[in-house]
């Protein structure tokens, strides 16, 4: 009897260490998660970097020729945009809501990104629609905190 006890006490204790170090783990991410996010290639941490940069585009930035219609225009269409450009769209706010967890944001459940689907017309399908992503760095400026939250009253969500 005396050794199921001295055993059970063991398993129970390396069961709350294991969850205090998961816990610890999670409070670091949470508070670290890198602008590289969880990658494990070169082209996969330029992406996640790229995605979760945080510098405003400056005035010279803004490309003033794209549009919701040219963006959804059929095609091949991977040199028509740059990543080193920003866009004004003009549309209708469908939904806004968040994203799934992702290893660009250390797959923490406390830092998704933010979707905001926007489309030219107000009964657009799926199909019509595009989605703005704000990620979780973008999304601690108070500003944005503020737009988020009007969008998601536009949109009845």
């Amino acid at each position: 009897m005396g050794l199921l006890m001295v055993r059970r006490n063991r398993i129970a204790l390396t069961f709350l260490i294991l969850l205090a170090v998961i816990a610890a783990g999670l409070f670091v991410l949470c508070r670290h998660c890198p602008e590289t996010g969880i990658a494990f290639s070169g082209k996969r941490r330029n992406f996640y970097r790229l995605k979760n940069r945080t510098a405003l585009p400056q005035l010279t930035d803004f490309d003033q020729n794209i549009t919701l219609e040219r963006i959804q225009a059929p095609g091949e269409d991977s040199t028509r945009w740059s990543t080193t450009r920003a866009a004004r769209l003009d549309g209708y706010v469908l939904a806004v809501g968040a994203a799934g967890v992702e290893l660009a944001n250390c797959y923490l459940p406390c830092s998704r990104d933010t979707h905001i689907n926007l489309a030219l017309q107000p009964n657009a399908t799926a199909r019509e629609q595009v989605v703005l992503e704000v990620t979780p760095r973008m999304r601690s400026r108070p500003a944005n905190r503020v737009m988020i939250g009007l969008m998601k009253l536009c949109a009845g969500n």
